[in-house]
């Protein structure tokens, strides 16, 4: 009997360690790391700077996060489900709206790895519709304990140069020059005559 009291009382343990969750927060307001297409942050600035669609609330944001040294690459966290979707700041306010929606302290997947215990891995990705996905530096934190959260303990940043000197500390959307394009859509013509010939 006391056998199987201790075993069932070490599951318990172990299974409520595994649904632990660890505290962040993804607020980038203020660090001066924004999101940007072409160096020119996104929001009205990119609209009157003539990127169209890539206005106030108009570019999709996914954030994804592993424990660190499990997924080290960009390659292998895009591959992850994200643990955010949203969207970039709508506010009237044009250097607000260069940041990462919601802004603000959220729960990790209630997964191992996740509980505060270890650091984990983030990367944020960026898509306005007709450009090209805009993908971050990988960006390394220790998480708080849920607990910690409790006692009023601050989530740590992942996001700029602020609270953590791992954080994210760039994400940019590239467009192509336009010598580049032409380029390319040459070689995709020479490509179609070779084989029309054939």
């Amino acid at each position: 009997m006391k056998k199987l009291i201790v075993i069932t009382s070490a599951l318990a343990l172990a299974a409520l360690s595994s649904m632990a969750q660890g505290v962040i927060n993804a607020n980038n307001a203020g660090t001066g790391v924004y999101i940007t297409i072409n160096g020119v942050k996104i929001g009205t600035p990119a609209t009157a700077a003539g990127y169209a669609t890539a206005g106030p609330g108009a570019v999709a944001i996914n954030l994804y996060a592993a424990p660190d040294s499990l997924h080290d690459t960009v390659a292998q966290l895009e591959a992850l489900t994200p643990i955010f979707t949203g969207f970039n700041v709508s506010s009237g306010i044009a250097t607000a709206q260069g940041t990462v929606a919601p802004n603000s302290v959220f729960t990790l997947p209630t997964q191992a790895g996740f509980d505060g215990s270890v650091p984990v891995d983030f990367l944020f990705t960026a898509t306005a519709t007709g450009y090209p996905m805009g993908v971050s530096t990988i960006g390394v934190v220790q998480p708080i304990t849920a607990a910690q959260a409790g006692t009023g303990t601050a989530g740590p940043h992942i996001w700029g140069t602020g609270d953590s000197a791992t954080g994210i500390t760039s994400l940019a959307i590239v467009v192509p020059e336009p010598s580049t394009i032409v380029l390319g859509g040459l070689g995709a013509a020479a490509l179609l005559a070779f084989r029309r010939r054939k």
